[in-house]
């Protein structure tokens, strides 16, 4: 199973380490959904209750997304020893979304602005648009 993390297309982030989205689009599109979970980084910021289950309920042999209960406690990793739920709220404060509330970033995605042409289909397969 794989589990496939984006980012907004409008985010900095996104384009300055985000490689070529054709090639993430296209590896999307090779693997049938029944092997790949699809998690958005803001949807993981505004319920990462929610989306921890998805990712337990998608990969069931996890059993839990909290390393203090499956391996890595008492070793430091650098706040990656940390569940994910503290990890992502810890991200989004430091992100700028201390309420959940939607980003500039995501709103100009969800119009299709602020991106290159070479970033729309991303937009497009992964959820940050409504262009055709």
């Amino acid at each position: 199973v794989f589990l496939l993390l984006t980012r907004s297309p409008c985010d900095h982030a996104s384009r300055k380490h985000g490689g070529d989205p054709q090639t993430l689009v296209d590896a999307f599109k090779s693997v049938p959904a029944s092997q790949m979970l699809h998690v958005r980084y803001e949807d993981l910021l505004r319920d990462p209750y929610g989306q921890s289950q998805r990712i337990v309920d998608f990969a069931p042999r996890l059993r839990s997304l909290d390393p203090a209960i499956f391996g890595l406690g008492g070793t430091d990793f650098r706040d990656r020893n940390t569940s994910i739920v503290e990890f992502v709220l810890k991200a989004a404060k430091k992100d700028g979304h201390p309420d959940g509330n939607e980003s500039p970033t995501e709103a100009a995605a969800q119009k299709g602005h602020g991106m290159e042409p070479k970033w729309h289909e991303y937009a497009r397969v992964f959820g940050y648009s409504n262009i055709d």
